[in-house]
């Protein structure tokens, strides 16, 4: 899943500075969007899972892809 977003927050509908890029801050947003995605999954009624962790965190012994193009 390739999300695509400001980090630049909107404080009184103006852009403020932009938030640091942690690797924590990813991993939080990344299990945030995952959360959202399977809760709405589960409503309508589809049978999927997102997770957010890593093919390592997750136990797997695959290599993460590059995107190209």
């Amino acid at each position: 899943l390739h999300i695509a977003a400001t980090i630049r927050p909107l404080v009184d509908g103006e852009f403020a500075n932009r938030i640091p890029l942690t690797k924590d801050v990813v991993k939080e947003i990344r299990k945030k969007v995952a959360d959202v995605l399977n809760t709405f999954g589960q409503e309508k009624g589809y049978n999927y899972f997102i997770d957010h962790r890593s093919y390592k965190d997750q136990g797997k012994r695959l290599i993460a892809s590059k995107h190209l193009g």
